[in-house]
C-alpha cells in the first residue's frame, strides 16, 4: 500500500469496495462526492462573492438621487382663482305705513281716562285715514294700514319633559272623573267585545290648549275615535314650564275601555 493516497480518487474507491458489493449505492456515492464537494464550493465562493459586491453593483447600475429643498417662497407665484362669494338677497323692504289717525269710541266708564280721545271734530279735520294707532307714515297709495299688519307669532317646538308638566285642571283624579263621565263605550267595540287601552300622544301648547292629538297604540272598534273626541274636548290644561316660563309640551295619556260585567 503507498505511503500517501488521495482519498478524492476513483483508486481508493476501488480499494474500499475491492471485494464487495459495487452495486450497493453507496460505492456510486462515494465516486460522485468529488464532484458534489467541488460543486458546493464553487456555488458557496459564487454567493459570497455575489453578497460582497452587491452595493457596488446597485450603486453603479442605480441613477444618482439628488435631493431637491423645495422652498416655501416659491408658491408666492402661484395664482389662484378668486373665491366664488355667495351672495344672499336681502328680503325685499316692507311697504310703508300710511298715515293714519287712531279712533277711540267712547265708553261709560267710572275709571279715569288717561288715554287722549279725538273729538269727531278733529276727525273730521284731518285728512288721515281712521284707522287702530296714530301713525306718521306716507300718503302712498301702495302704503298699508296699521290694522292690516299680522304679528306672526314664532313656532316653538314641544318639549318632551320639562321642570313642571302640564296638568288637568284639579289634577288627575279630576281627569279621570272627566274621561269616564264623557266617554261613550262605540257600539260596535260592544258588540265585539273589544276592551283595552288606547295610547294617544297630544300637545299641550303654552297657553293650556290641547292640539296635535294623534293615537300611538288604538285597539279598533271605533276606541280610537272616540278617545280622541273626549280628549279634544277637554278645556284647557295648567300649561308646562321650563326655565320660568310657559311652553309646549309632548303629554301621553292612556284611555283605558273596560266593559261591564
Amino acid at each position: 500500500m503507498p505511503g500517501k493516497i488521495d482519498i478524492y480518487t476513483d483508486d481508493w474507491c476501488n480499494m474500499v469496495f475491492e471485494g464487495r458489493n459495487k452495486e450497493y449505492g453507496a460505492f456510486e456515492d462515494r465516486q460522485k462526492a468529488p464532484k458534489r464537494h467541488t460543486l458546493a464550493l464553487l456555488i458557496s465562493v459564487a454567493i459570497f462573492t455575489i453578497g460582497i459586491s452587491a452595493p457596488v453593483l446597485i450603486k453603479a447600475l442605480a441613477p444618482e438621487r439628488k435631493n431637491k429643498n423645495v422652498e416655501v417662497t416659491s408658491l408666492a407665484d402661484i395664482k389662484l382663482d378668486k373665491p366664488i362669494e355667495n351672495k344672499i338677497e336681502a328680503p325685499p323692504p316692507p311697504p310703508p305705513l300710511k298715515t293714519t289717525v287712531k279712533f277711540t269710541p267712547p265708553e261709560v266708564t267710572n275709571e279715569e281716562v288717561t288715554e287722549e280721545i279725538k273729538t269727531v271734530d278733529e276727525l273730521k279735520d284731518n285728512k288721515a285715514q281712521i284707522s287702530v294707532a296714530d301713525v306718521k307714515g306716507s300718503d302712498d297709495a301702495n302704503a298699508v294700514d296699521i290694522a292690516d299688519l299680522k304679528v306672526v307669532e314664532e313656532k316653538e317646538e314641544p318639549l318632551q319633559f320639562v321642570e313642571q308638566m302640564p296638568e288637568f285642571p284639579g289634577g288627575t283624579d279630576a281627569m279621570m272623573k272627566y274621561l269616564n263621565a264623557n266617554i261613550r263605550y262605540p257600539s260596535i267595540a260592544t258588540e265585539m267585545g273589544i276592551t283595552g287601552r288606547v295610547i294617544l300622544q297630544f300637545v299641550v301648547d303654552k297657553h293650556g290648549k290641547i292640539n296635535a292629538v294623534k293615537v300611538l297604540r288604538g285597539i279598533g272598534g271605533g276606541c280610537d275615535e272616540e278617545a280622541i273626541r273626549v280628549v279634544k274636548s277637554m278645556p284647557s290644561w295648567k300649561p308646562g314650564r321650563q326655565n320660568g316660563k310657559e311652553v309646549p309640551v309632548y303629554f301621553t295619556l292612556p284611555v283605558v275601555f273596560q266593559l261591564k260585567e
